[in-house]
């Protein structure tokens, strides 16, 4: 009997009934199936191909994210300072009272710096200050190109490079004071809006920084800061000296811990004076402008246990107007014992040569003071640090020194600081 299997009637009926549906449709039908499937399979290709398409974007999106993140530095610095003199000051530019105060040294800033090729970045500081009533101001606004391994130009708003601790001035977590000695420091507008060249070289040992700049820029101030309560109402037009011809240099030579620095600074500053509702009304309006050099000249030593300081400022005066001959001086010493640093300062600020001044009272322009600092440093953390500070000024000689002049007090004032400075 053969093995050969044959199909039962039931499967031959059940493959009838399912071919009947396709054999009974015309060749129209079919081809219209067809379309239809082909066109529902385009629309599936269309939406993959869209999807992959986003998703490239949103990959390459998250490529330049990630290059902008790179590019793309902050960094930032805090003070919060609480101060109280033993006298009632005038109105200084500091921030003084002789009561607790937390304007004088408190600041809060952000740096931003954007890398825009390998050699050319994009720098801006934002700076909210005590003494400003936490105005936000941009400190710093300029574009810096390094043209080669040595020479970098810089153009916008910058830093004015006086003195030694210029370009970090505000960030107390980078000197020992809970604020560099005003004598010196607070003699000059901080800013200028122009343009400087950075020449980096060695020669042995040693490492040199050399700078040259030039700009303008507008000093905030009042007259009232100025000019002695005697001469009555006077008025600064917009509240603002104006300071043109601007341009020096300086350079800088480190040998490990040593540093010796010397800089010069030629300036024009001008203003509006308006006497009309003063007692000297017959003064008037007056227009000054008066044309000065600025002369300093620095030593530090620092490392890891001594810090010396000796630096010095001489203004000169080169044409008549009210700003007067001076010379002022820090000499400081210090010692880290771990992470505490005690540190004693001594400053000295006199005018000579008294000035040809356009208001009617030339001692209004006259003073001198001294002053004597006993601190201490604690470094909290690797960018924390805690000070306390004594400042005591003496030897007025009847001239108000760097306070106000509208107020009267004895040959002697000291100032009480403590203050947290933080790096981040």
């Amino acid at each position: 009997m053969s093995r050969k299997k044959i199909m039962s009637p039931a499967w031959l009926l059940l493959l009838a009934l399912c071919a009947a549906p396709v054999l009974s449709l015309s060749d129209q039908e079919i081809e219209q199936r067809f379309k239809k499937v082909e066109a529902e399979n385009q629309k599936l290709r269309q939406e993959v191909v869209k999807a992959q398409t986003s998703n490239k974007k949103q990959v390459t999106n998250l490529k330049r994210l990630m290059s902008s993140q790179d590019k793309l530095q902050i960094h930032g610095f805090m003070s919060v300072a609480a101060s109280e003199t033993s006298d009632p000051v005038g109105d200084t530019p500091f921030g003084f009272r002789d009561t607790l105060t937390y304007r004088s040294d408190t600041v809060l800033a952000l740096q931003f710096d954007y890398q825009l090729s390998e050699d050319t970045k994009l720098v801006s500081q934002l700076m909210a200050n005590g003494r400003s009533s936490f105005d936000v101001d941009a400190e710093w606004i300029y574009l810096s190109r390094k043209m080669t391994d040595n020479w970098t130009v810089r153009a916008g708003r910058l830093r004015l490079p006086i003195y030694y601790f210029s370009d970090f001035i505000e960030v107390g977590f980078a000197y020992p004071w809970a604020r560099p000695p005003i004598e010196v420091y607070a003699s000059t507008q901080p800013n200028f809006e122009g343009v400087d060249m950075l020449y980096r070289f060695g020669f042995d040992e040693w490492t040199f920084v050399g700078q040259v700049y030039s700009g303008t820029t507008a000093i905030d101030g009042k007259a009232e800061n100025y000019v002695p309560p005697s001469v009555g109402t006077v008025k600064l037009a917009d509240d603002e000296f104006k300071g043109t011809d601007y341009f020096g240099g300086n350079i800088v030579a480190s040998h490990d811990a040593l540093n010796f620095r010397l800089g010069y600074f030629h300036f024009d500053v001008g203003g509006t004076l308006d006497f009309t509702n003063s007692n000297f009304p017959a003064v008037g309006i007056i227009n000054f402008s008066q044309l000065c050099e600025y002369l300093t000249g620095a030593v530090l030593y620092n490392d890891d246990i001594w810090f010396a300081l000796f630096e010095v400022g001489l203004l000169n005066k080169r044409s008549i107007g009210p700003l007067p001959d001076q010379l002022s001086s820090i000499t400081t010493l210090g010692r880290r014992f771990g992470k505490w640093m005690p540190h004693l300062s001594f400053t000295n600020l006199y005018t000579y040569n008294d000035p040809e001044p356009t208001e009617p009272d030339p001692k209004s322009a006259i003073y001198q003071d001294r002053s004597y600092t006993l601190g201490l440093r604690y470094d909290m953390l690797a960018n924390t640090s805690i000070k306390l500070e004594v400042c005591h000024y003496n030897y007025f000689a009847g001239s108000h020194g760097m306070f106000g002049v509208n107020e009267d007090f004895d040959d002697s004032l000291s100032i009480y600081t403590v203050s947290i400075d933080s790096v981040f």
